[in-house]
């Protein structure tokens, strides 16, 4: 496909004459319920570049399988959150200490997103310090709140920032 992702393959059985009937009904009912469960599943393709900015490099990691989902008018939101960390090295970027921290916490805004709305994560970015999360999302409702609660009860230390917006068009996603 143009945009680089691949579609999963199924192969058929070629004769089920030869299978005992029992065995041929079950085949029959997992080859019918196989592709339902694998196209349910949100199948990801994340894709990292660097690029220069004004005061240094940084960092996009960007889902390019949310590519097909642009403009879902069930996505209208987006909130961009993170936190600005102090161990980095002088490029800005993370240590790898820092790292293994910066995953607990997007692993925990995660979750907040994920239980508060339908949502899909877009990407991040690394720049000068900090880290930003990129979600679309159905629902804003209390989702500033929790995130807030989120950042001062379980990670106190961080410099925390939230920002949710109307973005129909996917904007922030696609430009």
């Amino acid at each position: 496909r143009a945009d680089g992702t691949t579609l999963p393959h199924f192969a058929k059985p070629r004769s089920l004459c030869a299978i005992p009937k029992n065995i041929s009904m079950l085949r029959i009912i997992l080859l019918s319920i196989l592709p339902l469960s694998l196209f349910a599943q949100q199948e990801e393709n994340w894709d990292v570049y660097m690029a220069s900015y004004e005061k240094g490099a940084g960092s996009t990691l960007i889902n390019m399988s949310a590519k097909t989902k642009a403009g879902d008018k069930g996505l209208p939101f987006i909130v961009i959150t993170g936190v600005t960390f102090k161990d980095c090295n002088p490029d800005g970027f993370p240590t790898k200490h820092q790292f293994d921290e910066l995953y607990i916490i997007a692993d925990s805004v995660k979750n907040i997103v994920a239980n508060s709305s339908p949502s899909l994560a877009v990407g991040t970015f690394t720049y000068q310090c900090e880290r930003l999360e990129y979600y679309y999302v159905r629902d804003t409702n209390g989702l500033r709140t929790k995130l807030n609660k989120l950042y001062k009860r379980s990670f106190p230390s961080y410099l925390s920032y939230t920002n949710i917006k109307v973005d129909k068009s996917w904007d922030a996603y696609l430009k």
